[in-house]
């Protein structure tokens, strides 16, 4: 359905990387990740059912260099040189990483949010529809506005100044684009609440998305919330490749920051791959040190099990342990940061 996809014969390279990403970075319901060989063992099992499909229902389009070349390398335990087949696509690993990268600590989190908010107005606000509500990136691509024609997307009740809840419409996955395009799956349906803790925060957050969206195109009739460079709903995907395209420009700013931790954190970037899922894992670990249990954890998070919040809740003790430096205090827009790791970076 992601892909409309109705016929194997469709099958592309571009869809084998993209869903071999999900299946190697994305199972965040119980935290666990495939190790390598897992991800190559199953890389090369979907090039050889296609390679044999293919050539037996499609042989004129067949064309095995889309998918994998052949290359020459040096066997350690055989002491010889083989050809092995390696995939025309990149795979990405997240096999070693057992526990949740969550070293995210308040400095970064800041500078990445002013960053985005002042050269990735696009995609700001679903950064902090993850951060502040817990959604899931895939999920956040389908909220819609408080005017969209298919129904009000986001609820806000106050009195006055005074905020008493906000909530997300993620009860049913809506089609937001001309094209029929999916915009991202929605794991649980549901009513998705802001944290009481970051109310504020969303509601500044906001009225900066608003005013963006004052100024660019998008499709009247269905009334996404975020909307890429032709005016229609983002999608999971787009949102992805502009994310990482946002934290790859980052990373020499970060490792050259004159703050320590800045900077030790910009090198671990250099060796990890993250997504949009670091914000989720952010506010979840938040969450824990706010001295939300179980029952709560899978409440905020939306989760269909409580497996996650246990994971969380086991490591609470080293998460209070690694945070206890950082700054708790209650996140502030820092518009001019982004002009400060430029500065830094000189």
């Amino acid at each position: 359905r992601k892909f409309k996809i109705y016929n194997i014969q469709d099958i592309t390279c571009d869809h084998l990387q993209r869903f071999m990403y999900d299946y190697s970075m994305n199972h965040e319901e119980d935290l666990r990740y495939p190790a390598k060989s897992t991800v190559d063992m199953c890389v090369f099992a979907i090039i050889d059912f296609m390679e044999n499909y293919l050539e037996v229902h499609d042989p004129k389009r067949w064309n095995k260099k889309e998918f994998y070349k052949i290359k020459t390398v040096y066997n350690k335990r055989k002491h010889r040189y083989e050809k092995k087949k390696v995939p025309n696509f990149k795979v990405v690993y997240n096999g070693d990483k057992k526990e949740i990268f969550r070293d995210m600590p308040n400095s970064v989190f800041n500078l990445i949010l002013s960053y985005a908010a002042t050269y990735y107005k696009e995609i700001f606000f679903m950064l902090v529809v993850s951060a502040f509500a817990g959604a899931r990136p895939s999920e956040v691509c389908n909220v819609r506005q408080e005017s969209s024609p298919l129904g009000k997307g986001l609820y806000i009740y106050k009195t006055g100044n005074k905020i008493h809840e906000i909530k997300i419409d993620l009860n049913e996955e809506k089609q937001l684009r001309s094209d029929h395009v999916a915009v991202g799956g929605i794991k649980k349906e549901r009513w998705q609440k802001v944290y009481p803790k970051f109310r504020k925060n969303f509601i500044q957050a906001y009225n900066i998305h608003k005013e963006y969206l004052a100024e660019n195109k998008f499709e009247a009739k269905f009334g996404p919330m975020f909307v890429d460079s032709r005016g229609m709903a983002m999608t999971y995907d787009n949102y992805y490749r502009i994310f990482v395209k946002m934290i790859d420009e980052m990373k020499p700013m970060l490792v050259n920051h004159h703050d320590d931790e800045i900077s030790t954190y910009g090198h671990l970037l250099l060796q990890n791959n993250i997504s949009p899922h670091i914000f989720r894992h952010w506010f979840s670990v938040k969450l824990v040190l706010y001295g939300e249990q179980e029952a709560g954890l899978q409440y905020w998070r939306g989760d269909k099990s409580p497996q996650s919040a246990k994971n969380y809740l086991k490591n609470k003790g080293e998460l209070a342990k690694q945070l206890a430096h950082t700054n708790e205090e209650m996140f502030e827009f820092m518009l001019n940061a982004a002009t400060e790791i430029h500065k830094n970076e000189k």
